[in-house]
Parts: structure tokens; C-alpha cells; sequence
């Protein structure tokens, strides 16, 4: 059981996705980041002082109504909010215990380590992608640059359903149109240049 913390921060989110993770799953964009990555696809998320509050009650509730085997935490940067989202965790596994769990930081393994104790974390996240995006060190696929390692806290997420091909989701919902997955920069102009 976590410390109670009942609210998040968050930009947004995406309520089905099938490349943020292996299956089909909703995506929380936690919003503030100190990281701030050159390069970042989700700069709009970086700003800590916009996105909207939510408690943890009506994020699980929201995210428990979609049906999807999978959560992906990203950003912003969620080690900032580590502890609500923990939390979260706990409240939808709470109804869905098979609930995996993927986290997207921008922190490297040893700083999240200095943070919580990676055993503890295990009982929440089953996967992180850690470390900073850097472009020089861009690659296809969800591990987005070679500096970022996968860190499996369990064997929940097998490794071979990480996959290595550079994937773009295009979802359009009424107006709304949301850009996900890891475009390059050139996929990204040609998508937004093509949906305009």
C-alpha cells in the first residue's frame, strides 16, 4: 500500500494505443518534465505549472473503462509524480490484476534507483524504458535512442513483445487529431503537413 497522494498532474490521455507497448493499452501523459530531452516529442508536456489535476479515483475509473491489457506511463516525466502514479497502479490493478505496466523516463536506471528502491517499484511498473532521448542516438523502435535501457522489474512484459520497428499511430476522434508512437522528425512534418 502506497502513502495516499489522490492527485496527478497530467497532459493527457490517449485512451487506446498499439505502440506504446506490446497489445492494446492506455496511454497517461503525466505533465511537467525537469529532463526536457532536444528533441522530445511530447515538449508540450514539459511545462509543470499547465496540464490538469486529476485524482487517482477518477484516472483509474477512466482508465478501467477502456478495455485494454496494458498501461503505459509517459510524459512529462513520471518519476516527478512517481508516487501518485503508484497509487493509480494500485487502484486499477485493484480491479484488473492483470494490468501490465510500461513507464517511459527520461531518467537513467541509477537515478530512479536513488529515488525508490527498484523492488518496491516491481509491485507497480513491470517495465521502465530509462534514460534521456538523445536525436544523436536515435533508433527505430519503442527504445527510441541506443543510451536508453529497458529495465524489467518483471517478466510480466516479455521482451520479445518490445519491438524494434519504428511505429506511428495516427488516431482521429471527432476534431482531435493525436500523433503517437516514435515518428522521426521527417514522419512527423510529412504527418501534420498532410493532416493540415
Amino acid at each position: 500500500m502506497v502513502q495516499p497522494i489522490s492527485h496527478l498532474l497530467i497532459s493527457g490521455i490517449t485512451p487506446s494505443s498499439t505502440v506504446n507497448g506490446p497489445g492494446s493499452r492506455t496511454v497517461l501523459h503525466a505533465q511537467g518534465c525537469d529532463v526536457r530531452c532536444p528533441g522530445c516529442f511530447n515538449k508540450h508536456t514539459w511545462d509543470a505549472s499547465s496540464g490538469t489535476a486529476r485524482t487517482t479515483d477518477s484516472l483509474a475509473q477512466e482508465i478501467l473503462s477502456y478495455a485494454n491489457t496494458g498501461l503505459t506511463l509517459s510524459g512529462g516525466e513520471p518519476m516527478q509524480q512517481i508516487h501518485g502514479l503508484m497509487e493509480l497502479v494500485e487502484k486499477v490493478r485493484a480491479v484488473r490484476p492483470s494490468t501490465d505496466v510500461l513507464m517511459f523516463s527520461g531518467w537513467s536506471k541509477v537515478e530512479i534507483e536513488s529515488k525508490i528502491d527498484l523492488c518496491t517499484l516491481g509491485n507497480y511498473i513491470d517495465v521502465v524504458i530509462a534514460g534521456p532521448y538523445d536525436q544523436s542516438l536515435s533508433k527505430e523502435g519503442i527504445v527510441a535512442s541506443s543510451n536508453q535501457e529497458v529495465v524489467y522489474l518483471t517478466n510480466k512484459i516479455p521482451s520479445e513483445l518490445l519491438t524494434d520497428s519504428r511505429i506511428v499511430e495516427v488516431i482521429c476522434d471527432g476534431d482531435e487529431v493525436v500523433i503517437t508512437g516514435f515518428p522521426t522528425k521527417e514522419e512527423r512534418r510529412n504527418l501534420l503537413r498532410e493532416l493540415n
